[in-house]
């Protein structure tokens, strides 16, 4: 009897662990590069996250306090962003090289990327992605605040799925905006 009532003990811990899901961030690897000759380098920073991404499982709020689903990233958020923003410079700026913190100081970088977010999270039916972020050319220092929300369901499937979005339009603005700190070089 003993025998039998440890490994129903053993099995409902064993599916109980199984539930786990485990959530890459990267939307993408860039497909088809052609690179130019690379004239040029855009420095990426490590990413500042607040310390509940510092941990392995989806973290939602509930209640004003932060809850942790046993949903897992793969890997670190910090380091899944700042991948992410990597290849997506790649993907947009073809005669760019893109350095990657840390990076050999003999490589130059035109630009330096910054950013530190806030809040990255489910909350109240939403995504919500808040910070700001550096970019930094020659004794320029543009600094940008940025709040982006998107509705969603309390799914972590779709809590991630809106995560890639909402990290897309942040990579899309840095790109725009490291485009007119750029272009003003060649004026």
């Amino acid at each position: 009897m003993t025998k039998y009532l440890i490994l129903i003990l053993l099995s409902l811990l064993l599916s109980s662990c199984s539930r786990e899901s485990y959530f890459m961030f990267q939307t993408q690897n860039p497909k088809n590069l052609r690179f130019e000759k690379i004239s040029h380098y855009v420095a990426v920073n490590e990413i500042e996250v607040p310390n509940y991404l510092k941990q392995d499982h989806l973290s939602i709020i509930k209640e004003n306090k932060v809850s942790f689903l046993p949903d897992k990233w793969a890997e670190s958020i910090d380091t899944a962003l700042q991948k992410e923003l990597v290849s997506y410079l790649l993907k947009t700026l073809p005669s760019y090289g893109v350095l990657e913190y840390p990076w050999q100081k003999s490589k130059k970088a035109e630009a330096e990327i910054k950013i530190h977010i806030n809040d990255f999270i489910y909350k109240n039916g939403k995504i919500v992605l808040s910070g700001y972020y550096f970019i930094k050319k020659d004794n320029e220092e543009y600094k940008k605040v940025f709040n982006f929300s998107e509705i969603s369901s309390p799914s972590p499937k779709q809590i991630v799925e809106n995560m890639k979005k909402l990290y897309k339009r942040l990579e899309k603005e840095i790109v725009k905006n490291l485009k007119v700190l750029t272009a003003k070089r060649e004026d």
